[in-house]
């Protein structure tokens, strides 16, 4: 488009972009542009947004198709999102705006995620899985929590926060494509799964038979989680068995009695 390749020539000619690989010009080409007036009314929720329509083209394929290829939006100058949070699309914005100095940080980076990955900017969303892959709280093993006879009962509920934690970044991961973050949660999880599997509690089952509904996340999971199945249910469908209502309440059952079966110990 005209926009693509007016931005690509001042680039070339100035070598600097900023995160989202949008022209950063110098000052006497900034101010120019600066001069032209926003083109392009973005509405979120109950707010309007004045946005230069080369900046969001460049930035996003999204927006290239909706204003240069026919479409109504391309008519009207005008694109709505009526159901998003306006201050979240300011943050986002920013990151699209030639001369930003916004930065992904682990307390936006959750705000962001979402955004960049609709709108198919998958050099922020790697920005992004590069600092969110922290959030993958490592695997809590046994020898750390294991009473003995000179231990105190661990903290139960610290603990299981953590495996919350670790199933929504594991879930979080796979929803939007995070592949360096759903990597490691993989790892933790089939650890997790298989070392303390009593930790899960309702809750936590729910959680783990929610993210065993997508098949890509059976491959992941579904043959250490298969070990706490009864054996009578093994032969049936996996699709199945994680879309019957009753299945959280059998597997939690069984992870609590496999534990406590052989290890004497409880937290249930």
């Amino acid at each position: 488009t005209f926009c693509q390749r007016r931005y690509a020539t001042m680039a070339m000619a100035h070598n600097k972009t900023n995160e989202l690989g949008v022209c950063a010009a110098l000052p006497s080409t900034k101010q120019r542009i600066l001069r032209e007036e926003p083109d392009v009314v973005i509405v979120v929720g109950d707010r309007e947004f004045l946005h230069y329509s080369q900046v969001l083209c460049l930035s996003s394929e999204y927006f290239d198709v909706a204003l240069n290829s026919g479409m109504r939006e391309s008519e009207s100058l005008k694109i709505s999102f009526p159901d998003e949070d306006p201050s979240e699309w300011e943050l986002f914005a920013s990151f699209m705006e030639p001369f930003s100095n916004a930065k992904i940080t682990k307390s936006n980076v959750e705000v962001l995620i979402p955004w960049f990955h609709r709108f198919g900017i998958k050099r922020m969303l790697h920005a992004c899985d590069r600092i969110y892959v922290d959030s993958v709280s490592p695997p809590l093993q046994r020898k750390y929590w294991k009473l003995d006879g000179h231990s105190s009962l661990p903290d139960i509920g610290n603990l299981r926060n953590r495996l919350r934690e670790l199933l929504h970044a594991y879930a979080f991961s796979a929803m939007y494509d995070l592949g360096i973050t759903k990597e490691r949660a993989t790892r933790a999880l089939l650890r997790q799964i298989a070392c303390a599997p009593d930790l899960f509690d309702l809750e936590a089952v729910a959680a783990l038979v929610a993210i065993l509904k997508h098949e890509e996340n059976r491959k992941d999971l579904w043959s250490s989680v298969k070990e706490y199945v009864p054996e009578d249910l093994k032969i049936e469908d996996p699709d199945c068995l994680v879309s019957n209502k009753l299945f959280p309440y059998v597997l939690h059952a069984e992870m609590q009695s496999h534990e406590t079966s052989q290890n004497g110990m409880h937290y249930a």
